[in-house]
């Protein structure tokens, strides 16, 4: 008489299936696994990340040097440590003489002083460009001579390209935002984007 009853009390039993404990457990593993390989996959990214970086700024240049071919006259690329923006340099104003320290420049949640025009505005058919979080960027003029990017936009431009198309040359560094990747470019008098033989470290 006591069979029947035991056989249904273990199948009571082995149908509770796993404790919350367990569950909480197997979910906890897995998250874990599913942090580390997101984790893996996106350090791999970054030097196509960097690539795509490179490409898109050689499009932005070689748009600005037939701008500046078509309608003679300067344009400039103004960098910060979030991207860059495109810029038109005002044919009235003699830039090379302006000076920095008299600029009248603002953010763009700032009122500009209308009594002094700015030698500079952006270029309305580009947009602006923000760099991917992953990524920082350094830039020389040289390699002994790093210029300071700002965290705010502040229109003015590092880079000048003239009418003839010709470019300010510099070396751009893109790196992973921890420095486990990185490439360094060579932007040419003719606008080219090319990347160095150059060790990222010899820029640090």
């Amino acid at each position: 008489m006591t069979k029947p009853f035991n056989k249904v009390r273990g199948a009571r039993y082995a149908s509770q299936g796993f404790t919350l404990l367990e569950i909480i457990l197997v979910v906890f593993i897995v998250g874990v696994m599913a942090t580390g390989i997101t984790i893996v996959a996106s350090r791999d990214e970054v030097p196509q990340v960097i690539r795509d970086e490179a490409s898109l700024l050689q499009q932005d240049i070689r748009e600005l040097q037939n701008l500046a071919m078509i309608h003679h006259r300067l344009y400039g690329l103004s960098f910060t440590q979030a991207g860059w923006r495109p810029v038109e340099i005002q044919p009235d104003v003699d830039y090379l003489t302006w000076g920095i320290d008299q600029t009248t420049v603002v953010t763009d949640d700032e009122e500009t002083d209308k009594s002094k025009p700015l030698p500079w505005q952006p270029v309305k058919n580009i947009e602006n460009h923000g760099l991917d979080s992953r990524i920082e960027m350094l830039m020389y003029l040289d390699e002994d001579n790093q210029v300071e990017l700002l965290e705010k936009d502040l229109l003015v431009p590092q880079i000048i390209i003239s009418a003839q198309g010709d470019v300010t040359p510099f070396v751009l560094v893109l790196r992973g935002e921890r420095a486990e990747s990185g490439s360094v470019y060579q932007i040419t008098p003719a606008g080219l984007v090319r990347e160095s033989d150059e060790n990222t470290q010899s820029y640090l």
